[in-house]
Formats: C-alpha cells, structure tokens, sequence
C-alpha cells in the first residue's frame, strides 16, 4: 500500500515534505548585480546585468561567456530579457533600448522613446510588449525590428506586464502610492487588464499594498506578488497574491519583499525577492518559503516532460538570479506512473460548475472509504467529510464567499489508494 501512495500523489508531494534545495552553481564574470534571467531549455539561457552586458550560458547555468557588451553606454542597465530558442532572443532596458538575438549577434532596433523599458512580454517571436516608465507601453509584430506606440492609459511607471496570448494581458503599475492624490488608499496595488491587445485597458485594485510583478496563467487567472507596508516607514512583510475569480492574500515572513515570477506550468512556479524563495502549487494553493541570504532580483522556470504509455517524467528546473553575479538553480524530476483508473481530474463528476452554492459529486460505485476536502485559495479546509457509501453526494458552500475552491477526494479502487482533483466556482 505504502508504494501505492507514493505514485500515485508525488505530484502533490512535490511542494510539500520532499522540498529540493537551490544550490549556488556559478558566478558570472565580472560579479555585477544580474537583472534577469531567462531559459529556452534546460541548457541555454542568458542574464542581463546592471551594467549593459548580456551573457549566455549553454550547460544549465554552470558556465557563462559574454554575448553583449555596449562600451560606449556601459551603464545602461538591461532590465528584461526573454530567450524563445538558440537563435531568437530579445531584450530592454534604459533609454528605451531594445536588442534582438539572432543566434550569433544583437541588433540595437528603433523604439521611438528614451523611457526605460522595465517589462517585456513576447506572445511568439513576432508578437510581443514592452512597458515602462511614465506609462509607456509599445507594440511589435516582427519580433522587435520595429515598434508601435498603444494609446497611454495611466502616466505612472509599469513594472510589468504579462499575458496569456496576443490579446490578453496585465501589466502591473510600479508605485501604487502614486493614486494617493485621487483620494485612493495611497498603499493599494493597481492592475490593469486588456482584452483587446492593449488598445482599451480596465483597472482593478488588489487588496495588497505595492504589486511589483503579474504572471497570467490562462485568459482569466494570473499570480501577482508585491511588499505590504503598514505605513510609509514601515515594511511588514510580503503578500502572496492569487487572482482566479476573486483575491486572496497571504503573509509570509517580515522584512523583505517578493519582485519577480515565472511559471513552469500553469499551476506550478516560483517567485523570488529580497530574501525569500517561494515554490507554488495548485497554482498558489500550496506554497514553500526557503530563506536565502542571496538578494534575488530575477527567476525563471521551465518543466520539461516526457510521457509513455506506463508513466510520465517532468523534469523542472529554475534559476535565481541576483547580486554580486549570484546564480542559484534548483533542479528536480517528478514521476507519475500510470495506473488503470488513476486519472487525477475529477472535474467531470462535479456540477452545477459554477454553482451558486448547491454542488453535486457523482462518486462512482467502484470508489470506497471516500474522504472529500474542500479548500479555499488560501489553503484552509471549509468542508471535510467521510463517504463510506458511493453515488450522489450534494454539498452546500452558500455560506462561502464567492470564488474558486478545490476539491481533493482520496479513495479507495481496487484496494489501492488514489487522489482526485476538481476546481469548483461559486458565484451569486
């Protein structure tokens, strides 16, 4: 049985007591402050600096060699960088400057603006973003040859900007207290969402006091991270923000805060900050914190996987980048064997999906001793009950707040345990 159990839910199990480690791998020459970081594969990848350098590394980060150096503005500081393969790459920073990578040289491309580019999302290697200071945000459709000022919809900085396709995205505004002379609590954090490819923007405002980086995830889900201060004086700690049909936050530590994200998979990534180094699950609902004495300015993230008719292997792998020429990677593989029945989305079985309160489960009659939990976006258990007898099984979450749950059944199918997922949205 115990070999069972561990098959069958290592995938959760990955966030959770069989933790790896970040291990310091390298420093890049020169140990300047790294900006960012991005990875095409497990192998090739590259990181900017503070000080107008780009290098690249071909084993996974252990070695680097220059690939970009502008000695003429050698204090410009990259800011961004995204690597789609060996041969496209592209990146900004100060002055509006913007690099593309052909597999052997950088291009310098026209921006028509000197406003530093702090965010840069690329949909493919023709369709992308770039967002700045001063609320500036461009457009290309050639892979960054040229660039296309979209109408302004706020004048403060852009810290980032994320999305999930050519016309979904969110961009993130730098100083949320700068709203404070429109009346508005001078500490919440802005977003910005557009459906239509940054032509027409709309505004939320998150229950958190200062966003500093977005990750969508899908057209209507993204991750945001930031710093919660409780006065103008004092930073208390740093929220971890989940956004999917409603908000919740949740405080980890004191005295640092969270500044960039990547996602490996839609429900499994990293974020990293002055201090911590957050690994998250369940697209957020399970969350591990290591504390490292590295300040982290830049993470990326990728999962490779490999699958057959008898189990599938994800390998995931990240890197942090930070201070000093700081690289740390963090490297893992998870296995899932394959079993008759043991397909974990349980999706199909429940409904109305979304409900307004009354949900269904149909638990089929091969199930035994059935334990169902349902959980918030924070984590914490609303309803656990034991089925000792299958069929239908109607539940009540009315007295619940509007928003997505998760339902985790373990049971019982051929004397071999297994876990069954599902997603459940409420709303009035």
């Amino acid at each position: 049985m115990k070999k069972i159990i561990i098959i069958t839910i290592i995938v959760f199990l990955a966030c959770s007591a069989i933790a790896q480690t970040w291990n310091s791998i390298s420093v890049v020459p020169g140990g300047e402050r790294l900006s960012a970081v991005s990875f095409s594969d497990s192998l090739f990848g590259m990181v900017t600096t503070s000080r107008n350098k780009i290098f690249v590394t071909t084993d996974g980060g252990y070695h680097w060699t220059r690939s970009y150096y502008d000695s003429v503005n050698p204090t410009l500081e990259l800011c961004d960088i995204r690597v789609f393969s060996h041969t496209y790459a592209i990146t900004g920073g100060y002055q509006g400057i913007i690099l593309t990578y052909n597999g052997t040289s950088w291009t310098s491309n026209p921006t028509g603006t000197i406003k530093r580019i702090w965010s840069i999302y690329m949909y493919n290697e023709s369709i992308g973003y770039a967002a700045g200071d001063e609320g500036l945000f461009i457009k290309t459709i050639d892979g960054g040859a040229s660039w296309i000022a979209l109408p302004g919809f706020i004048l403060k900085n852009i810290q980032c900007v994320s999305g999930s396709g050519p016309d979904h995205l969110k961009a993130v505004l730098g100083e949320g207290w700068a709203k404070a002379a429109g009346g508005i609590h001078p500490w919440f954090g802005y977003i910005f969402t557009s459906n239509d490819g940054g032509l027409t923007w709309s505004e939320e405002i998150l229950p958190a006091h200062w966003v500093n980086a977005v990750a969508m995830v899908n057209d209507s889900s993204a991750i945001f991270c930031g710093t919660n201060y409780v006065d103008q004086s004092s930073l208390n700690g740093y929220p971890w923000i989940r956004f999917a049909n409603g908000y919740s936050s949740t405080l980890y530590g004191q005295g640092h805060s969270i500044g960039a994200i990547s996602m490996a998979t839609p429900d499994l990534g990293f974020a990293v900050g002055a201090n911590p180094i957050i690994k998250f699950c369940s697209g957020g609902m399970t969350l591990e914190v290591n504390p490292t004495s590295h300040g982290l300015n830049d993470v990326a993230a990728i999962a490779d996987t490999l699958s057959t008719k008898d189990y599938s292997e994800k390998h995931l792998n990240a890197w942090a980048v930070g201070d000093s020429g700081t690289v740390l990677k963090y490297s893992e593989t998870i296995v899932t064997v394959r079993e008759p029945g043991s397909d974990p989305d349980f999706s199909g079985f429940v409904y109305p999906n979304p409900t307004t309160g009354i949900v269904q489960l149909m638990i089929p009659k091969e199930y035994k001793n059935v334990n169902i939990t349902i959980t918030n976006l924070t984590g914490m258990s609303i309803i656990s009950r034991n089925v000792s007898s299958p069929g239908l099984i109607t539940l009540d979450i009315t007295a619940f707040s509007d928003g997505l749950y998760f339902t985790k059944l373990n049971v019982e199918y051929r004397d071999k345990s297994y876990y069954r997922y599902a997603k459940i949205v409420k709303h009035r």
